[in-house]
């Protein structure tokens, strides 16, 4: 055996054992990553190498470490995820009108609006009014029916002031809401212009980007329940 054909049977081996540790640190990588929010599986690309003598090849090397992802469905769940955004939101805002519209009436508390089941909802409330002014067309000189006019009238603008107090106060709550949703937004752009920036960086150090990759998916999977970014 000669020289060089033992020096190209030690570099295949060379080879070989390169290939290998990369696809081990690769398997080791996606393991202590299993539960890691947004993390992608890597997959080693082996290549054989061409040359060698006698028609024999060179061995094989680890081309390239792979992100195993799909972006038609990475694409598909930002849709959905924006969808699940845009529903969450109306089920915040129309839940806090609901919780006012069912809290219960209190004489000293601001509560009343439609409780409909006692009786002393704004429905309630509008019903009597009117059925009070029936009672005094009937009986017109009845100071009792007059007296019963101003009362129930008392009682539906009081509800109509606590519902106007309620419905400020979560609109109030909304528009907090919408600041705090602003502020994250801005935090989820300059985080992604500044993984946007070590991206190309990382490539030209040597690595894949994957794990930076990774981030920002993540991101922009965020970013989508917040704004429409198709």
């Amino acid at each position: 055996m000669s020289v060089t054909t033992l020096a190209n049977g030690v570099e295949i081996g060379r080879r070989a054992l390169q290939a290998q540790q990369t696809a081990l640190q690769v398997t080791s990588h996606n393991i202590a990553n299993a539960n890691t929010p947004g993390f992608s599986r890597r997959k080693v690309e082996l290549e054989n190498v061409a040359g060698g003598l006698g028609g024999v090849g060179g061995g094989v090397d680890a081309a390239a470490v792979t992100r195993q992802r799909d972006q038609f469905l990475d694409a598909q769940m930002r849709v959905e995820r924006q969808v699940l955004g845009r529903w969450s939101a109306l089920e915040r805002a129309l839940t806090g009108v609901e919780a006012i519209f069912n809290e219960p009436a209190g004489s000293s508390e601001a509560g009343t609006i439609f409780n409909e089941t006692s009786g002393l909802g704004l429905s309630g409330s509008l019903s009597r009014f009117w059925n009070a002014w029936q009672d005094l067309a009937n009986v017109p000189e009845s100071g009792a029916a007059r007296a019963a006019v101003r009362q129930e009238a008392d009682f539906m603008v009081t509800t109509l002031h606590q519902l106007d107090t309620q419905l400020a106060d979560l609109r109030g709550s909304l528009d907090q809401e919408v600041i705090a949703q602003v502020d994250e937004i801005n935090q989820i752009l300059d985080s992604l212009a500044a993984i946007n920036g070590e991206i190309p960086r990382s490539v030209f150090d040597g690595g894949t980007g994957g794990d930076l990759l990774d981030q920002r998916d993540r991101l922009l999977e965020d970013l989508s329940e917040r704004v429409d970014i198709s």
